[in-house]
C-alpha cells in the first residue's frame, strides 16, 4: 500500500494552516511543513503541533523568500514517502478526493495527476474561474526550477483528475493589493526578462521557427544580450497568448507534455486581469534605472539557463541555513532577502552564501 507525504509551505498563516493540517491530517501519512514565519510564531506553533500531539506533522524553519517556489526542491527532500501532495494554506481537497485518494495512487501507472483548482468565492465554488494544478505525484518523478507560479517538470506520465468529484478549492480570492503586486512584479523582474538571445532559445524550446527572427536580428544589427523594448514586450505577450490559445485547441502541437490542458487556465473576466497583469509588469520593469535593469537581466539570463533553484543552491540544507542565519542577523526578508541573495550569488560566484 503506497503512503502520502503532504509538503506545506508557509510563512505567518498558521491559523490557515492549523485548519489545513486538521483537514488532511486522516488521509495522509506524513506532513512536511516549510516554516517561513517570523521566528516567534515558529516558536508558538510548534508548541501549538506538540500540544496536540499531530505526530505526523514535521516542521522545518527555512527563510522567507517571498514566495514558496524556491522551497519545493528542500522541501520534497524532508518528505520520506513516494508520492507528494502539496498545498497551500488556502487551498482544500473536495470530500471525494480526500476519500479515494490512496486507491488513486495505489490503482495508477502514471507519475503524477492533474486536479483542476477552483475558486472559492462568497462560501461556494466558482465554475467561471479554475485552473489545472499538478499538486499528486511521484517525489523522484518532479523537479522544479523555483520561478513563480510554476508547474513542476514531469518525468513521466501525468494524468487528469475527474473534475466533476476530484478538485481543489482556493479558499482566499483575495484581490491583489499593490504591494503583493509589488512583490510579484519585482519577482518577475529577475526571472523573466527576455534579451533577444533568451527569445532564440524560447523559440527553439518550443520547436518554433528561429529564422525569421535571426534574419530581423541581422539586417537591424542587434546586440542579442541587450533587453527587449518596451514595444517588443507586448508584441512578444500578444503573439505567445495567441501561441498558448493554439495549443489549448491542439495540444498535440506542443513539445511541451501537458501545457495543453494543464496550463490553461478559464477566466470568465471582462477586465482581463492577465492582460492588465502583464501589462503594469512591463511598465514596471523599466522604472528601473539602466544599469539595474542591466543587472537584473544578466541575473535573468541565468536563471533561464540554470533555474533558481540550482543558481542559488537551495536544494542543499547548509545552504538553507546560511540565509536563514543572514535574514535573521539583518532583518532581511522575503522578496528583500531573495533580490539580495541573487544580486550576491551574481557578485560573489557559487560559494556566495558562505559570505553573507
Amino acid at each position: 500500500m503506497e503512503k502520502i507525504s503532504t509538503l506545506i509551505i508557509l510563512r505567518n498563516d498558521w491559523d490557515l494552516g492549523l485548519d489545513l493540517i486538521r483537514d488532511i491530517y486522516d488521509i495522509t501519512d506524513q506532513i512536511v511543513i516549510m516554516d517561513c514565519s517570523d521566528f516567534k510564531l515558529f516558536k508558538k506553533f510548534n508548541k501549538k503541533i506538540k500540544k496536540f500531539n499531530l505526530d505526523k506533522v514535521k516542521v522545518f524553519r527555512a527563510p522567507a523568500l517571498g514566495y514558496a517556489d524556491p522551497l519545493r526542491s528542500y522541501g520534497l527532500s524532508k518528505c520520506k514517502y513516494n508520492w507528494v501532495l502539496y498545498l497551500d494554506t488556502d487551498e482544500r481537497l473536495s470530500k471525494e478526493l480526500k476519500k479515494n485518494i490512496k486507491i488513486i495512487i495505489n490503482k495508477t501507472k502514471c507519475n503524477a495527476f492533474a486536479i483542476r483548482r477552483y475558486e472559492y468565492i462568497k462560501n461556494r465554488v466558482s465554475q467561471g474561474i479554475f485552473s489545472w494544478q499538478v499538486r499528486l505525484y511521484k517525489k523522484d518523478s518532479v523537479e522544479f526550477n523555483g520561478v513563480i507560479h510554476e508547474l513542476p517538470i514531469v518525468k513521466g506520465s501525468i494524468q487528469a483528475l475527474d473534475k466533476k468529484n476530484y478538485f481543489m478549492k482556493h479558499i482566499q480570492n483575495q484581490t491583489n493589493t499593490k504591494e503583493k503586486l509589488e512583490v510579484y512584479y519585482t519577482l518577475e523582474a529577475f526571472e523573466h526578462r527576455i534579451s533577444y538571445k533568451s527569445l532564440l532559445k524560447f523559440c527553439h524550446d518550443r520547436n518554433l521557427p528561429k529564422l525569421p527572427l535571426k534574419l530581423y536580428f541581422k539586417i537591424k544589427n542587434i546586440d542579442l544580450k541587450k533587453e527587449l523594448s518596451k514595444s517588443e514586450y507586448k508584441t512578444f505577450l500578444s503573439i505567445y497568448k495567441l501561441y498558448i490559445k493554439m495549443l489549448n485547441i491542439f495540444p498535440f502541437l506542443s513539445s511541451e507534455k501537458y501545457l495543453g490542458w494543464v496550463g490553461k487556465v478559464v477566466y470568465k473576466d471582462k477586465k482581463n486581469n492577465s492582460h492588465n497583469y502583464y501589462n503594469e509588469m512591463i511598465q514596471f520593469f523599466f522604472t528601473f534605472p539602466e544599469k539595474e535593469r542591466e543587472l537584473q537581466l544578466s541575473i535573468a539570463n541565468n536563471i533561464n539557463n540554470k533555474g533558481v533553484i540550482n543558481y542559488l543552491g537551495l536544494y542543499n540544507e547548509n545552504v538553507i541555513k546560511r540565509i536563514g542565519s543572514k535574514s535573521e542577523k539583518s532583518g532581511l526578508k522575503g522578496v528583500d532577502l531573495f533580490v539580495y541573495i541573487l544580486k550576491s550569488r551574481y557578485t560573489k560566484g557559487r560559494n556566495y552564501y558562505k559570505k553573507l
